[in-house]
């Protein structure tokens, strides 16, 4: 399909009229829900200009790729009850250790004509399978005001007419634009996508959700409002099988979801950390001054520990959860810095020494005990989230029932939040 193609099945599709060959061709919107005398310009030069790259551009799931140095994820909201396009405030960050920017704003040019080339490519050739994105694309379907032909007046402003069409009908408002200096693979950039989604969710309490598919953008969920933006460039990388976890518990109201999603991130780690303990601790008696191969008692004092250490566990390091949630604490978590993070979190850290868990009789938690805190901290993590996962006759009084405890959870949850973050940044690496 040539751009005169393209541009005369648009304005079919748009339901315009228009043979003017010129440069630029300006309209009103009649009957305007949004103001009066909405004006707008069309603009040939830039857009054939756009239409004449659309070999270079690759769009896949929920992202689209204007160059090898430009990534685009789609956003969407994830509450019904916050006006959609005016969900995320506008960001712009740069790392220059990096070369890497990153920008919060409206769906570029590229990717808005890049939707409607599709959408018309679909009416113009009816055996091309057309994508659940734009199912419900139509114009014609919208109750907007129609586009009439005016003429230049050059007191009068004009909007742009792919930012019109964006904000009408495009399923996406907003998009997470990561730039940059150099070429870089998909998978660079969703790496780099990853870093600032945990950065952003990190700093200002609030989700950031990927758009999906023209039928899934937008859930229930309260919106959690940041305080005033205060953000840098991500400066490292994170797994972003974790970050998964870590944003769907973000993007969720619900306190059981929001716990386990946390609890997942925690567990992520367990048999990395168990056999790294047990193989450094075996290390250290073995190195010992005190150690000797020609001892018998201590060759079998150290079969004893290599067999308490591994009761209970599997091959791979699994067995006692308890234990080695204790470990993934110890070797990530420290108390002051769990404290320090609750408070930022708007949560009292005495609240989990003064009270325990009543349903699952989770312990409390002092700070101040630094040796002591890792197993109360453990047990309280793990007798909740088997409350949560287990309904047993005989253990009736440490289930969690959703009508009585729900409000009690919900006090857990900064607990756990605070607690993978630390989990997640410790683990992560320098970019």
């Amino acid at each position: 399909m040539d751009y005169i193609t393209f541009r005369t099945k648009l304005f079919e599709y748009l339901n315009v009229q228009n043979d003017t060959p010129n440069d630029k061709i300006y309209f009103k919107v009649e009957n305007s829900r949004y103001k009066d005398n909405e004006l707008l310009v069309f603009d040939n030069e830039e857009i054939e200009k756009l239409f004449l790259s659309l070999s270079d551009y690759k769009q896949e799931e929920n992202y689209f790729l204007e160059s090898s140095t430009s990534f685009e994820l789609f956003l969407t909201s994830s509450n019904e009850g916050i006006p959609f396009r005016s969900y995320y405030p506008a960001i712009e960050l740069e790392d220059n250790t990096s070369n890497i920017n990153y920008c919060i704003s409206e769906i570029s040019d590229a990717s808005t004509l890049y939707l409607l080339y599709k959408r018309i490519e679909e009416m113009v050739d009816s055996d091309y399978d057309i994508l659940m994105y734009f199912k419900d694309m139509d114009f014609r379907k919208r109750r907007f005001g129609r586009l009439e032909q005016v003429e230049f007046e050059q007191d009068k402003s004009y909007e742009s007419f792919l930012r019109y069409i964006s904000n009408r009908i495009i399923p996406y408002n907003s998009s997470l634009k990561i730039i940059s200096n150099e070429p870089k693979t998909i998978d660079d950039f969703k790496q780099y996508k990853d870093s600032f989604i945990f950065t952003y969710i990190y700093s200002q309490h609030r989700p950031i959700v990927e758009a999906e598919n023209l039928n899934k953008i937008s859930d229930e969920r309260r919106f959690i409002w940041g305080s005033p933006f205060e953000m840098e460039a991500p400066k490292r990388s994170y797994d972003s099988f974790i970050i998964e976890y870590y944003r769907q518990a973000s993007e969720s109201s619900d306190p059981f979801i929001q716990f386990i999603s946390y609890y997942h991130i925690l567990e992520y780690f367990f048999d990395e950390i168990f056999n790294k303990k047990l193989i450094d601790d075996l290390i250290n008696k073995i190195t010992h001054p005190d150690f000797s191969y020609r001892n018998e008692s201590k060759i079998k004092e150290l079969a004893e520990f290599s067999h308490k250490r591994l009761k209970g566990f599997g091959e791979d390091g699994q067995g006692n959860e308890l234990e080695s949630l204790k470990f993934v604490l110890k070797e990530y978590v420290r108390p002051i810095e769990l404290r320090e993070r609750l408070i930022e979190l708007k949560q009292d850290p005495d609240y989990y020494q003064n009270n325990k868990v009543s349903f699952s009789n989770g312990p409390g938690v002092s700070f101040g005990d630094e040796n002591g805190i890792y197993t109360t901290l453990a047990k309280r993590i793990y007798f909740t989230r088997n409350s949560l996962i287990h309904s047993k006759s005989n253990r009736a009084s440490q289930t969690y029932r959703v009508n009585i405890h729900k409000d009690i959870l919900k006090n857990e949850i900064p607990l756990l939040e605070a607690v993978s973050e630390l989990v997640i940044l410790s683990s992560s690496k320098i970019l």
